[in-house]
């Protein structure tokens, strides 16, 4: 049975509250490592790839969402998806993450409701790190651009979800998140959805990141003829999947453009080169012919 993980160094947020003593970590890794590689400045270096490892007593496994904690205490822990666990050439264990962006990492436009406290952004960006710097798992739902968050879910500790993609290169969001690691989705992340009609011993689930209006509309039309109105959650349902569909329309769409603007790119640089080969052209004959004239 797995021990209690460390729970004194970071709180429900994903502060760092203490900075862990050196040698106070407990990291094991479980079960039979198969060869592999690193590429490490251009070089491949042999490594010993794990699948598990233990840390404080809890298993964390490949596709698990985790904490890293930060340089400085007071500072948000980072959140990754572990792609990789291994064990380098000089024996430091390490492991790969896709990192997702924290909510408290980005500038907050002012045109945009307020990110959620609890709302992380997927990247594509991974880094390897000393597997030391692990806290503990946490809890990551992938919802839909429609879904409307269930608020008391999200009070409790360790627990996340996105929406979104976010790409620090360019500084843009996409609309579309995919899926990924052991994040829950569909069937699983329902707990996570707040519904037209919550349960009343539980309070109203409202999304904190919807406009107050627009929740404001919702109680009124809810209230009328004492449910006589169409369902709402077939209404919602429908609204969702024309949504979705037009999310992943745009999506399409500007991978289209992006290939695009790739092949232009490459006809444009093959012009380029053309031209060059035909102005060098005359300077060659012209030079060849002044040395046969002497």
């Amino acid at each position: 049975m797995e021990g209690p993980p460390q729970l004194e160094n970071i709180d429900g947020n994903g502060m760092l509250v203490r900075m862990p003593a050196e040698g106070e970590e407990s990291l094991t890794c479980l079960g039979e490592p198969k060869p592999g590689t690193r590429l490490v400045d251009g070089a491949e270096q042999p490594v010993s790839d794990y699948v598990s490892i233990s840390v404080y007593g809890q298993t964390i496994s490949l596709g698990d969402q985790v904490y890293l904690h930060p340089e400085e205490v007071g500072m948000p822990c980072e959140i990754g998806l572990i792609t990789r666990l291994f064990e380098d050439a000089d024996g430091e264990r390490m492991v790969t993450t896709r990192w997702f962006w924290r909510s408290v990492h980005l500038e907050q436009p002012s045109d945009q409701p307020p990110y959620h406290l609890r709302e992380l952004f997927l990247s594509h960006t991974s880094d390897d790190s000393p597997a030391a710097a692990i806290e503990r798992k946490v809890t990551v739902y992938h919802l839909r651009e429609a879904d409307r968050i269930n608020k008391a879910v999200f009070e409790q500790p360790d627990t996340f979800f996105y929406k979104r993609t976010y790409e620090p290169q360019t500084g843009r969001f996409g609309l579309h998140a995919p899926h990924a690691g052991n994040c829950l989705t569909g069937a699983d992340a329902a707990p996570a959805i707040a519904t037209d009609e919550p349960d009343a011993s539980r309070g109203a689930a409202a999304d904190s990141t919807e406009p107050p209006a627009k929740r404001g509309k919702r109680a009124e039309q809810g209230g009328r003829a004492g449910g006589s109105t169409p369902s709402r959650a077939e209404e919602d349902t429908e609204a969702q999947r024309a949504l979705q569909k037009l999310a992943d329309k745009v999506e399409r769409n500007r991978q289209d453009v992006a290939q695009r603007v790739d092949e232009v790119r490459s006809l444009v640089k093959l012009v380029k080169d053309q031209v060059m080969r035909i102005g060098a052209a005359p300077a060659t004959a012209a030079a060849s012919g002044c040395k046969a004239g002497h």
